[in-house]
């Protein structure tokens, strides 16, 4: 009851759809196109308008939603004839946009849509549509949600029949489905999360609840994860295949170009090193987008734009999804054995630039199989089924190519096993990387430490990086699941007690001033209808005809409220103001609780020992007196820790300028995760270009640890790439007071103006406090 009533007024006061757009009209088949038909699509409240002045009708009436009119249109100012065309409007929300739409079936002249296009110009509040916001319109108008979108965006840049499958398929609300259920699961999960923390002492909540949130997590963590193992598929079939032949020079990379595109993409050429950079042509193999490569013939020169050639095909090849490796048959010796002769072409020439392409599909294509005799062919068709003789020049064996070649395009845009929809955008794969990595998090604290409000932070971060995804962030939903699975059922009657004599007062005042003192039988009737209207039960003695007071007896009444009725109405407000207070108090109070070990102190935080950017042993208590908001990361990062770091900077700024006010100095330190490579000297380097009061702190790789366990911070070192790797951790500020003790911490969610101002109210606490 509450709920549907603060939904009613966030409709009313925050609802979508503003009536105060522009109205918005475009060519919706396309520009500088000839054809027989042209549409043109209004969208907005005055939309309706045109239909009206263009064609001169003068009643809306006249025209019926999702019907076809055939009309002539006019200049509204000169009244010249324009066309004659068919019209039809939508009316909103049942339409594209959720708003009114009109749109005019044109003769596809561009005279005519220009006139057109003039006329609507001169409207008031009309102005040209920015690409793409018919369906931005649609969007914050709840008709679709992002990635619907994004399939609509795929749709109508389909150039094959599977990407127009997939897109489709996703525009009709698959991943919507997929991502909206696992959002649900979560949001699920963290209202009982907090509901546990906020009313654990109370014994409607069971014992195993977080037991059931740590489950319901795990399953849905395995589902994201799983979902992130499809290889690309549906970014694959979204973007093109995208395929480099490799090989040496006159090896027949061009001429296999040239039959693949079915046109002279590339020049044919006996002269070795013809081709000296990446020539891109893009077809439809199978229904699968392919974008094909032409590269350099690859070998070791000292003609430097040569040369550069071969150091391009490199580098496209190693953005590839399939390499075509073509070898000249005559090169190979029938007498040897013929396996190990293309091993060692392939890794002759993969050495020239050190490469090896081990994670790349590759198929082999043997060009010239018409320059041996029949029996030698044989031979060669018998190899490996990913090694293929072709001839360009006669075409022996193409078709065979072609097969296999699209055989292994299906293979890396589909998979049979696979029961759910693909990912189709790196957006997604972003964002649900971020969400398995905070739901880990908040299952490794979970488990090891039992630190509820911390892991719940990360359940929170995770929740709405997958909402991100369709657009979809509600608050008001956390709310709804602990009202529905948790609220007792003493305090719920005791809200809506207070909601009820509330609502009881309201009628007594609505009664007192629009039926007071009923001196006659109309009167009386009024108020017989009044009552029963209030209470839904029809009187069947009541007057029907409208009746009005006396405007003597509304001046009388005007002002006739009793005092004990402002009386209760003041003390039943008071009362439920002090109730949330009360719930207030001791949702804060559960927090602490849980935020504290058994022992009585901090769960998070504890003593250390480590060096300072500068070289010097520093351990907790020698920053005693002072407030530290740390953070933990590493220099090498690309990302996420200058992001934070930059944002630790305008923090500390902020509260700089307030340090005369402060009773105790403020203190950023930065505390390295990868000590192995964080030296002091880099550490020292490294944070000058964010702020000089910064503080770095490393150490060995076990005083590290101990400080990042003490602070219940994850970190690993993932996979070497040569002698790079990334380090995975938690992206966390916390705050220590002057007394060593853990106050708060803050994640990426929260903005450096937010932070400033939460360390802001924190110290004017402690000096209260303190005093």
């Amino acid at each position: 009851m509450i709920l549907k009533q603060l939904r009613l007024y966030k409709n009313l006061f925050f609802h979508r759809y503003s009536s105060s757009l522009s109205t918005i009209f475009a060519l919706a088949t396309g520009y500088q196109i000839r054809s027989g038909v042209a549409i043109i699509r209004i969208s907005g409240s005055l939309a309706t308008q045109s239909l009206l002045k263009l064609t001169r009708e003068t009643k809306l009436e006249n025209f019926q939603p999702k019907r076809l009119y055939l009309k002539k249109i006019y200049h509204d100012k000169t009244n010249d004839l324009i066309d004659q065309c068919m019209t039809v409007w939508f009316k909103g929300p049942k339409s594209f946009t959720g708003e009114d739409v009109v749109e005019f079936h044109i003769h596809g002249s561009k005279a005519v849509a220009s006139a057109i296009f003039l006329v609507l110009s001169s409207f008031t509040n009309y102005r040209l549509a920015e690409p793409g916001e018919f369906s931005k319109r649609a969007y914050l108008n709840g008709c679709l949600d992002l990635t619907e979108a994004e399939g609509l965006i795929d749709l109508i840049n389909a150039q094959t029949e599977q990407q127009r499958k997939q897109s489709l398929y996703q525009m009709q609300g698959s991943l919507k489905e997929l991502y909206e259920r696992w959002r649900i699961d979560l949001v699920k999960s963290l209202a009982h999360a907090e509901a546990y923390i906020d009313f654990h002492e109370d014994q409607h909540i069971e014992n195993d609840i977080l037991t059931d949130v740590i489950n319901k997590v795990k399953v849905t963590y395995d589902s994201i994860s799983l979902h992130l193992q499809d290889h690309r598929r549906g970014e694959i079939l979204r973007d093109g295949c995208r395929i480099a032949i490799l090989g040496a020079p006159n090896a027949g990379k061009s001429s296999l170009l040239n039959i693949l595109t079915q046109k002279p993409t590339a020049i044919v050429s006996p002269i070795a090193g013809t081709t000296r950079d990446v020539i891109e042509s893009t077809i439809d193999l199978g229904g699968y987008p392919i974008v094909l490569c032409d590269t350099a013939g690859l070998r070791i020169t000292n003609d430097p734009i040569e040369n550069e050639g071969v150091s391009r095909a490199f580098d496209r090849a190693n953005a590839c999804d399939l390499l075509i490796i073509v070898i000249d048959i005559s090169t190979l010796s029938i007498n040897e054995n013929l396996t190990e002769q293309i091993d060692k072409h392939l890794s002759d020439l993969f050495t020239i630039k050190s490469s090896s392409f081990n994670s790349i599909t590759k198929l082999i294509v043997l060009n010239k199989i018409d320059l041996v005799n029949e029996n030698i062919q044989l031979k060669f068709n018998q190899l490996n089924v990913n090694v293929i003789p072709v001839s360009c020049i006669s075409s022996v064996n193409i078709q065979e190519f072609l097969s296999k070649l699209t055989k292994y395009i299906a293979e890396k845009c589909t998979e049979p096993s696979f029961t759910t929809p693909y990912l189709t955008n790196e957006r997604h794969r972003i964002y649900l990387t971020q969400t398995v990595e905070d739901l880990s998090m908040f299952l490794t604290l979970i488990n090891s430490n039992n630190d509820l409000v911390l892991a719940v932070e990360y359940l929170r971060l995770a929740t709405r990086s997958l909402g991100t995804i369709t657009g979809v962030v509600y608050t008001e939903e956390l709310l709804d699941v602990i009202f529905r699975d948790f609220f007792n059922r003493k305090i719920k009657a005791i809200i809506m007690s207070i909601i009820s004599h509330l609502l009881s007062i309201r009628t007594s005042i609505y009664l007192t001033r629009n039926i007071l003192r009923p001196t006659s039988r109309l009167i009386q009737n009024r108020f017989v209808s009044s009552t029963s209207l209030l209470l839904n039960k029809p009187d069947i003695k009541s007057s029907t005809i409208p009746l009005e007071l006396p405007s003597s007896e509304k001046k009388k009444a005007k002002y006739n409220i009793s005092w004990k009725t402002v009386t209760v109405t003041v003390l039943g407000g008071a009362s439920l103001i002090a109730f949330i207070y009360y719930l207030d108090q001791r949702k804060a109070k559960n927090r602490r609780k849980l935020q504290r070990a058994a022992v009585g102190k901090m769960a998070i935080g504890g003593p250390f020992s480590l060096i300072t950017h500068d070289k010097k042993p520093v351990t907790d208590k020698d920053f005693h007196g002072q407030w530290l908001l740390i953070y933990f990361g590493f220099t090498h990062c690309p990302d996420i820790c200058p992001e934070e770091l930059e944002k630790l900077a305008e923090i500390t700024k902020t509260l700089y300028k307030q340090k005369n006010k402060q009773q105790y100095p403020f203190q950023p330190v930065f505390v390295s995760v990868d000590p192995e490579r964080d030296t002091p000297e880099l550490i020292s380097r490294y944070l000058k270009d964010y702020s000089s009061h910064f503080i770095g702190l490393t150490g060995t790789r076990e005083q590290v640890a101990d400080m990042c366990k003490h602070y219940r911070v994850y970190f690993s070192q993932g996979p070497k790439v040569g002698d790079d790797y990334i380090v995975d951790h938690a992206i966390i500020m916390y705050l220590i007071n002057p007394n060593g003790d853990f106050v708060d911490y803050y994640g990426r969610n929260k903005s450096a103006k937010e932070v400033a101002d939460a360390i802001e109210q924190h110290m004017n606490t402690f000096k209260e406090m303190n005093k």
